[in-house]
């Protein structure tokens, strides 16, 4: 039940995902502007959505996306060095 005064939560299901581009890697993240032109423009977004609040949902989804990325690429390098280790101790 909505409190009296108290405009209802906007619905932020956001993407982010970029088009597919075979020429780009698949591990790029967009700038924020690109990310709220992209929401924006694609509809993914009620227009009358608080502005401030997009940048700041979009800004911790990319932030979120980065890190995930970043980890992803450690691991998958810890992972090399393992394989590397045991072809030497062999």
């Amino acid at each position: 039940m909505a409190e009296k005064g108290k405009t209802p939560e906007p619905d932020l299901d956001l993407s982010l995902k970029s088009p597919a581009d075979p020429e780009e890697p698949s591990n790029k993240v967009l700038s924020l502007d690109e990310a709220i032109d992209f929401e924006l423009k694609h509809g993914y977004v009620d227009s009358s959505v608080d502005l401030k609040k997009l940048k700041r949902t979009i800004s911790n989804r990319l932030s979120a996306q980065r890190t995930y990325i970043k980890r992803n690429e450690y691991i998958a390098e810890l992972e090399k060095k393992v394989k590397d280790l045991e072809v030497i101790h062999r």
